[in-house]
């Protein structure tokens, strides 16, 4: 998901690190796991496992789609690769979401190209990230000042949602920590003492998930919303947003440190993360709009369906499914593109 997916690659002979892949396959599956129970999240084991997902999964996604960003050089070519890479799938999952909605929620049918449908925030929020790093990286101190930002438009309320403009500066920061991070700093995730941090972290987090459910709304988890949204004073806003952003910091972290640097047999889901966070949604929407997850609320009911999420997951990264798929993730434009 996080920056274009494409085929593997080779440079200088070669095979691409799967690092990074592999951290972009852990945090897919959690995507789909945390899309697949949000319908049973009022139940006490399904709230547990979605906050704990969603106190990270996103912040480290935008994480590595600033790292990945880093190689992005504005050129025409460039630009257009962005509205071929993301936009134009953008345009075609709002219509297929747009038609879903129709037909299972019993909604008029409305293609509305401004406010992101779902999940595909993620594409607008994308497309203008990478349109705008050659410009963040030439701005002194910009990590700080984009926390500082971040939170002043918090005070904007409410955060407008055109073109996901709302999730764009709230998570602005991870984006620019992406972008200004360098290949040596990732060394430091090599050490073992590093990979025990990483689980001891994740456990704390998993374990905070039953005192932030009574203090903190999920919402607060979904990086769209103003102070005076999220609660009712501006203390408690800036508070939640705070606790938001170190959650998403340390679960950041803490993956980059648990993620197995060599190629596993899962491995191809972090290379192919677009088609899995595309299409499981289309997978999802029929069961969201009929209410067909709400009663999968008992333990063993949580930890199946989210069984079958990792599944689906895996499944919709695979070869055949890619090749059905393809022109409508990757609409085949590339040779549309001029030569610089």
């Amino acid at each position: 998901m996080a920056a274009q997916q494409e085929a593997p690659t080779q440079t200088a002979g070669k095979v691409r690190d799967p690092y990074l892949d592999n951290t972009k396959a852990m945090l897919i599956v959690l995507v789909v796991i945390g899309h697949t129970i949000e319908p049973v999240i009022e139940d006490t084991p399904g709230n547990l496992l979605y906050r704990f997902v969603y106190s990270f999964h996103m912040p480290a996604f935008v994480f590595i789609t600033g790292y990945m960003a880093q190689r992005f050089r504005p050129s025409v070519r460039s630009y257009l690769r962005i509205v071929y890479t993301l936009v134009i799938p953008y345009l075609i999952f709002q219509w297929l979401h747009a038609l879903l909605e129709a037909r299972f929620a019993d909604k008029a049918f409305t293609w509305d190209i401004l406010h992101p449908e779902w999940t595909m925030w993620f594409l607008a929020a994308t497309a203008v990230w990478r349109a705008v790093a050659p410009l963040l990286l030439k701005v002194p101190y910009v990590l700080p000042l984009s926390v500082a930002f971040s939170l002043g438009t918090g005070l904007w309320n409410p955060l407008p949602d055109v073109f996901a403009l709302n999730r764009i500066v709230v998570l602005l920061p991870f984006f620019v920590f992406g972008l200004i991070v360098r290949p040596r700093h990732f060394d430091l995730f090599k050490k073992p003492v590093s990979r025990q941090a990483g689980f001891v972290v994740l456990i704390v987090l998993a374990a905070l998930s039953l005192p932030l459910r009574a203090q903190l709304p999920a919402q607060v988890f979904y990086y769209n919303d103003s102070f005076m949204t999220m609660a009712d004073n501006l203390n408690d806003g800036v508070w939640w947003r705070l606790v938001s952003y170190a959650t998403g910091l340390a679960g950041t972290l803490a993956i980059l440190s648990v993620t197995p640097r060599k190629h596993r047999w899962w491995t191809y889901a972090g290379q192919y993360s677009l088609y899995i966070y595309l299409l499981h949604t289309l997978i999802l929407v029929p069961f969201r709009d009929l209410g067909l997850l709400e009663d999968m609320n008992t333990p063993i009911e949580v930890v199946a369906v989210s069984a079958a999420a990792v599944v689906v997951a895996l499944a919709l990264g695979t070869r055949p499914v890619r090749w059905v798929s393809r022109p409508f993730v990757q609409p085949p434009l590339d040779r549309l593109l001029p030569a610089r």
